[in-house]
């Protein structure tokens, strides 16, 4: 039995071919284009337990459309062409955009209808405007992200608005991070780490910590982890450990009256006399002149 159901162009199918119901026809109150910046429509998940469906807007709609699958067989006509959507793939459809889709049974997916003056923009930022399906890497939180917006949007707290245009952008550049060709499920993972050791450099920065340390943190042998440590940030371990004292003095001498001896002990700096010179040798004078200019 074959159940069509058309929302103004919409037309969803239920079923086979075999025999179809008459067809009903409303128009779609989230089918608009907003003056604000960024307005979210609609948006929702979809758990198709039951049976293949599939949906026709001829016409696409005024807003735009981005659909992602979580699980499941998503196949969708893009241009003409026919599209097979695997857990991890994202379809964007454009303003008026002709849209048709099934969804398979089992097939689990997340979607979003959003307008605005800077959808068209943000999707160009994002470099999601070129094409219309984007197959995702590894390790992305983009069902995490859709369900903070469906929340805000269903439950229309204070400045839900404003958090849902944000967590849009959020979206967005997740889509875009994780569907590049520079993204790699392994860099990432070297960021990671790194970037624990640099909350510990912060954490211990009084303290005399040698550069194994660090890199038995990471399971790296120490010319490793250095290797490593300066192609993610450009700087040595060292030298970034050194420049994370320096910064912190800079705050206690704006913000303290503690004296430079203090600053020194407090910064990991064997005495004052180092201190002042590696201060000078940095910033061109010496912390005593440094405060007394920014008093």
């Amino acid at each position: 039995m074959l159940l069509t159901y058309m929302c103004a162009d919409d037309i969803i199918k239920y079923g086979s071919d075999d025999m179809q119901t008459k067809v009903t026809e409303f128009n779609d109150k989230t089918n608009f284009a907003s003056n604000e910046y960024l307005h979210i429509n609609s948006c929702g998940k979809n758990q198709n337990q039951n049976r293949n469906f599939s949906i026709l807007r001829s016409k696409g709609r005024v807003d735009f459309h981005l659909i992602y699958v979580e699980s499941g067989i998503l196949e969708a006509e893009v241009d003409g062409k026919m599209h097979f959507l695997k857990k991890g793939d994202v379809l964007v459809y454009k303003s008026h955009q002709k849209q048709f889709y099934t969804h398979e049974k089992d097939t689990v997916n997340y979607w979003i209808h959003f307008s605005g003056l800077g959808a068209e923009g943000l999707l160009k930022r994002a470099n999601l405007w070129i094409k219309s399906v984007y197959s995702l890497k590894d390790g992305n939180n983009i069902s995490g992200v859709f369900d903070a917006i469906i929340k805000e949007f269903t439950i229309k707290d204070y400045q839900h608005k404003l958090l849902c245009e944000a967590k849009l952008i959020e979206l967005v550049a997740e889509i875009s991070r994780y569907a590049t060709d520079n993204y790699s499920c392994e860099n990432t993972q070297s960021k990671n780490l790194i970037y624990a050791v640099i909350e510990k450099m912060r954490e211990d920065c009084c303290e005399k910590t040698d550069m194994e340390t660090y890199a038995n943190m990471c399971s790296l042998s120490k010319y490793r982890f250095e290797h490593l440590f300066k192609e993610i940030t450009g700087f040595p371990p060292h030298r970034y450990l050194l420049k994370i004292r320096l910064e912190k003095a800079l705050y206690l001498l704006n913000n303290t009256m503690l004296n430079v001896s203090e600053i020194s002990n407090m910064t990991g700096f064997s005495d004052s006399l180092y201190f002042s010179r590696i201060f000078k040798k940095y910033y061109k004078v010496s912390p005593t002149k440094y405060r007394s200019r920014n008093i």
